[in-house]
């Protein structure tokens, strides 16, 4: 079963300056393509950018994987 469309399977960044906006941040996805962050998440700290298969979001909740208990 193909997909009709790509799915984000993750989130990639270059550099470690403190500032977001002085990195180089991507997200990555099933077509073999990096795309940028969106506009409105370039001033947004990593800590608080989760990723789901239509791209990065914003997640203020602690993210915990659903496989631990």
């Amino acid at each position: 079963m193909k997909p009709k469309w790509a799915a984000c399977v993750g989130l990639s960044r270059i550099g470690d300056n403190r500032w977001p906006w002085k990195q180089q941040r991507t997200e990555c996805w099933n077509d073999m393509v990096h795309r940028p962050y969106p506009y409105y998440l370039r001033l947004v700290p990593n800590r608080w950018i989760w990723y789901t298969i239509r791209g990065a979001k914003v997640c203020f909740w602690k993210r915990k994987r659903k496989d631990m208990k």
